[in-house]
C-alpha cells in the first residue's frame, strides 16, 4: 500500500515537472519570437515604441511623485488625487496608442 502511494506521488511529481518545463520552454520560444519580430521593425515604428515607453515612464513617475507629495502634505490641494489618477491612466492610454500605431505603420509600410 505504501509502495503504491509512493509510486503515485512520484508519478505526480514527474508529470508536474514535465508540464512545468514544457510551459517554460514554450514561454522562452514565444519571447524569442517576439524579440525577433521587434528587431525586424522599421525605424519609425521603433522610435514610436521608444517614445511610448518613455511617456509611460514619465507620466507614471509624475503620478508617483504627486502621490508621495499628497501623502506628505494631505491638505495641499484637493485636486491632486484626480491629477494622479489622470496622469497614471493617460500614461497607459498614450503608451497603448503609440504601440498600436507603430505596429499598424509597420504592417502598412512593410
Amino acid at each position: 500500500m505504501l509502495n503504491c502511494l509512493v509510486n503515485y506521488v512520484n508519478l505526480y511529481i514527474n508529470s508536474y515537472e514535465a508540464i512545468y518545463f514544457d510551459e517554460r520552454r514554450n514561454m522562452v520560444q514565444h519571447f524569442q519570437t517576439i524579440c525577433k519580430k521587434f528587431s525586424q521593425l522599421n525605424k519609425t515604428p521603433k522610435t514610436m515604441l521608444k517614445y511610448g515607453i518613455w511617456c509611460l515612464f514619465a507620466l507614471t513617475s509624475a503620478s508617483a511623485v504627486l502621490a508621495v507629495i499628497d501623502m506628505l502634505h494631505p491638505g495641499l490641494n484637493s485636486q491632486i488625487p484626480i491629477i494622479i489618477q489622470s496622469l497614471f491612466t493617460y500614461g497607459f492610454y498614450l503608451w497603448a496608442l503609440l504601440t498600436v500605431g507603430a505596429l499598424i505603420l509597420d504592417f502598412l509600410f512593410q
